[in-house]
């Protein structure tokens, strides 16, 4: 996930749940961004959330078409380079 979607300058990898509580967050100071990312706390989000979005890319209800249709545009960039 580093090399992929957080690439970003001001990143800021850590474990100090006491300090910034959420796995993600972005904070910003004097007009510049600054990301933070508690990779341990992350990885549960992701894992908890997992089965929704899976769902969500299984309904064949038209409501979750631009979910398919993104989720189709990254993974045929992601393996196939970019287009």
């Amino acid at each position: 996930m580093y090399h992929l979607g957080y690439t970003k300058s001001h990143l800021f990898i850590h474990n100090a749940p006491q300090e910034r509580p959420d796995d993600f967050m972005v904070i910003t100071q004097n007009d510049e961004r600054f990301y933070f990312v508690n990779p341990h706390a992350l990885i549960r989000t992701v894992v908890a959330h997992f089965p929704s979005v899976m769902n969500r890319l299984r309904d064949p209800s038209r409501e979750f078409d631009r979910l398919r249709t993104q989720f189709r545009d990254f993974y045929v960039t992601l393996h196939q380079g970019v287009r």
